[in-house]
């Protein structure tokens, strides 16, 4: 009876060859059979082990990895080690012809329980690979489980942010839109402030424009009227203040070159001749009760108090009255009789200015220009005599009020060592002041002379821009004590301009001559 493997392989039993015609290339000795048996035997039953596994069990090839590369359960299963015998069983048959020879007479191996171990080696093999495919399959299985649910949160994730980005852009161009509106308001609103203005301006250059034409008519109709020339054009304050000032240093070089210098002798003049001089002092010297003070006793020239004399008598007699050219008894012939006029002029002066302040001014200052035309080349005879005789009594009044300070009590502290000409030099003082006065008169502003009498009682303040330390004062060493400390000496009036040349602003003053004073600051 044929056995399985025989059956399984496809060959016939031994029986069936014996009917079989014999070569004589195929007759071999019975060992050679029994070999050449065992072989097939072996043959078949690889074979057959093959076909059972082939479509069970995975190989390396099913893994895409060599025998070394396998999982360590795999390598060592029993059907890879059945694997690995078939092979090379296979090997050695395919050796060639002097290889199956030698394999004949090689002596044969057991083969008892090889068959059934070798299918319950495949049967291992197969069940460790199935488990190891389950196991992958499952580890597969729940990865791609938590791909696709990784991968349904990145959906979620972008379309959350798609919407989000469509509300951010919806947003953005309401935004834009408002931005582009409020612009266009803006713009509108600017254009149109800037309309209003461009209308605006138009309308004071118009205004502007007929005001100057005013402003010019008015200046022609006034050059006519009051015969304005370059004469009458008003001076800048520094050229007035310095003209005061070289006035002041002229008087105080005289008062020092002409005073004498010991005070004591004053003590032996007659009562009568002292009294005078005292009235005269308390003009400008602070007494205390009816007696001179000690400080001004202790001064060792009487230089201070003649240029104190001089300064008052220059200021009170030409700078206050404007009309101080009629002051003197010109004689019958003149045709400005001067006995009253200046009280006159003076009186009127003073009621046009309770009435209108301002026309009141331009009649003053009309009336002395009329008085002094201006010497050009198509200037009358009747104007140059005019101008003549104007600058004749101004010369006039002025030696006459040089000769009575020198007939006053100033007399007494005149040394009797001074210069032969010291009565020239004072006349020359006088007419320029008096010259100074007249001019500053002409102009449409108005001046007033603060004297001593009409500070009241003043005292010194270093800060002041009315008074003004008298060179002898060591101001600088004893600032503080000298501040708020009685004025003792009035060496020099205040002299002060009100309004402008266009008179106005008659309420606005400024300082044309400071007052210079004096006080002991020896202790």
């Amino acid at each position: 009876m044929p056995t399985k493997n025989s059956r399984q392989s496809g060959h016939h039993p031994p029986e069936s060859r014996a009917h079989e015609p014999r070569r004589r290339d195929t007759l071999r000795p019975q060992s050679s059979l029994l070999a050449v048996k065992i072989q097939d035997d072996l043959s078949n039953a690889g074979q057959t082990l093959s076909a059972s596994t082939q479509q069970r069990a995975p190989d390396s090839d099913a893994y895409n990895c060599d025998d070394d590369e396998l999982p360590l359960e795999l390598r060592n299963s029993p059907y890879n080690t059945a694997k690995m015998e078939a092979h090379s069983q296979h090997n050695k048959r395919a050796q060639g012809p002097i290889g199956r020879v030698m394999g004949w007479f090689s002596p044969p191996k057991p083969t008892s329980k090889r068959p059934q171990q070798l299918y319950d080696n495949d049967n291992a093999a197969v069940h460790a690979s199935r488990k190891v495919q389950g196991k992958n399959y499952t580890e597969a299985q729940e990865s791609k489980g938590e791909d696709h649910d990784e991968l349904a949160k990145v959906r979620q994730e972008l379309a959350r942010a798609l919407k989000s980005h469509e509300v951010k852009e919806l947003e953005f161009q309401k935004k834009m839109q408002d931005l582009q509106h409020q612009h266009m308001r803006e713009i509108e609103h600017g254009a149109s402030i800037q309309q209003t203005e461009i209308q605006n301006l138009k309308s004071d250059k118009e205004k502007l424009r007929e005001e100057h034409e005013a402003f010019i008519r008015k200046q022609q109709e006034l050059s006519f009227k009051q015969m304005t020339t370059s004469r009458w054009l008003p001076v800048e304050d520094t050229k007035v203040m310095a003209d005061l000032n070289r006035l002041k240093r002229e008087m105080r070089g005289w008062a020092k070159k002409t005073s004498m210098k010991d005070v004591d002798l004053l003590d032996s003049l007659d009562e009568g001749d002292q009294i005078s001089l005292w009235n005269a002092l308390a003009q400008v010297v602070r007494f205390e009760g009816c007696q001179i003070s000690e400080e001004v006793r202790s001064l060792r020239s009487s230089t201070l108090l003649l240029n104190a004399l001089l300064s008052h008598d220059v200021y009170t007699s030409l700078f206050r009255n404007p009309f101080f050219i009629f002051s003197e008894d010109l004689g019958a012939e003149h045709p400005f009789p001067g006995t009253g006029l200046n009280s006159m002029l003076g009186e009127l002066y003073q009621r046009t200015q309770r009435s209108n302040e301002e026309d009141a001014h331009i009649w003053r200052s009309q009336t002395l220009r009329l008085l002094l035309p201006p010497l050009r080349n198509d200037t009358s005879d009747g104007e140059k005599e005019l101008h003549n005789r104007t600058q004749e009594m101004i010369t006039t009044v002025a030696d006459r009020r040089a000769s009575e300070f020198l007939k006053s009590p100033a007399r007494y502290m005149i040394s009797d060592k001074a210069d032969a000409n010291y009565g020239d030099k004072l006349r020359s003082i006088y007419r320029e002041a008096a010259s100074i006065s007249y001019m500053l008169w002409t102009r449409r502003t108005t001046l007033r002379c603060w004297t001593l009498e009409d500070m009241g009682r003043p005292v010194f303040h270093p800060d002041s821009k009315e008074l003004v330390p008298h060179s002898s004062v060591n101001f600088e060493e004893h600032e503080d004590q000298l501040e708020g400390r009685p004025i003792t000496i009035l060496v020099h009036p205040l002299l002060k301009a009100y309004g402008t040349d266009e008179a106005k602003d008659y309420d606005r003053d400024r300082v044309w001559a400071p007052a210079e004073v004096w006080l002991d600051s020896r202790n």
